[in-house]
């Protein structure tokens, strides 16, 4: 079974991804895994496997574009969580106007680089968020376009860097962005696009979860 991008449980029956994963797929031939800390079989012992029942991808998300990278996912059935001895859970979503700052930890199986393959272990990260400011001057730099905020980027979204070179990369899309605040982790943001992962010359771009609450 080949993993295409990450997700984030919501409650025992939701799954909040990236839209961009959806683009071309058959949803009924998909497999949501959770409790798993491998990609690829044999999964972790605690693993459970469902199907999705149905897909609501943000309304104003298009395949051409990076506005309202964001759909739902319902599965078939809810993951049994007290089964799960702790190895699958729901995380919390944040407040509504809830601005991102400090340091996110993203997590994924995705490749080290951008010509490399995906790994099969589950792993993390820390990186650094961004003023939107510093995002727009990095990607400008990229596409030579001084209509980056309007064309790649807009308030909807935050990018994130680390020193070290460790980044969100291939198949990485649609995972969790979250933040440890009051004694819970909180999902603030969406895995979504960026260039040549892992160089810190060039920031991860995330969607900003707090800006679709509630779902609109």
């Amino acid at each position: 079974m080949k993993q295409i991008c990450g997700g984030s449980l919501i409650s025992p029956l939701e799954v909040l991804t990236a839209a961009h994963c959806l683009d071309d797929e058959e949803v009924s031939k998909l497999t949501v895994i959770a409790g798993s800390l491998t990609s690829r079989w044999p999964y972790s012992e605690a693993y459970q496997a469902r199907k999705i029942a149905r897909k609501f991808v943000h309304r104003r998300y298009h395949k051409e574009g990076y506005d309202y990278d964001i759909a739902i996912l319902r599965l078939n059935c809810s993951f049994d969580i007290q089964a799960s001895d702790g190895c699958i859970r729901t995380i919390d979503l944040p407040e509504e106007y809830y601005t991102v700052r400090g340091f996110v930890i993203i997590c994924g199986y995705g490749a080290r680089r951008p010509d490399g393959s995906s790994r099969n272990t589950l792993y993390t990260t820390v990186t650094k968020v961004l003023s939107d400011e510093k995002c727009w001057f990095w990607y400008e730099q990229v596409y030579k376009n001084e209509k980056i905020k309007n064309d790649y980027m807009n308030s909807t979204m935050f990018c994130a860097i680390s020193d070290d070179k460790s980044d969100s990369c291939g198949n990485d899309s649609g995972g969790p962005v979250v933040q440890y605040k009051k004694g819970n982790y909180v999902l603030v943001g969406i895995i979504a696009w960026g260039v040549e992962c892992g160089n810190p010359k060039y920031p991860g771009v995330y969607m900003e979860v707090s800006s679709f609450l509630p779902w609109n």
